[in-house]
């Protein structure tokens, strides 16, 4: 499975990293396994699910419109599930623009 993106509004925000994260711990915490978010100026949050954890959690991914994407550029977003280094490890070497929303 490839990166994963869903646009949440940030009343949802939470809930979404809520679901990942229970699934993160189940997994034991695997280094591969990370949501990042991009906040954007309004009431949208770009959440990016890393593949890992987007192939442990399909159903997540359906239930919020997650759909494929390219990696997130590493400048603009935050870690908001995963390891603490997980924005070094899974997006070294990334660009630095952020995707357009569609």
């Amino acid at each position: 499975m490839n990166w994963v993106q869903i646009l949440a509004r940030p009343g949802e925000v939470g809930e979404v990293v809520s679901g990942f994260f229970e699934v993160w711990v189940t997994a034991g915490g695997p280094e591969d396994m990370a949501v990042f978010a991009h906040r954007r100026r309004g009431a949208r949050v770009l959440l990016f699910v890393s593949p890992a954890m987007a192939a442990q959690a399909p159903d997540l991914v359906e239930r919020y419109g997650g759909t494929e994407c390219e990696p997130p550029p590493r400048n603009f977003v935050e870690l908001q599930c995963g390891q603490g280094d997980a924005l070094d490890r899974l997006l070294d070497n990334q660009g630095d623009i952020c995707p357009r929303e569609d």
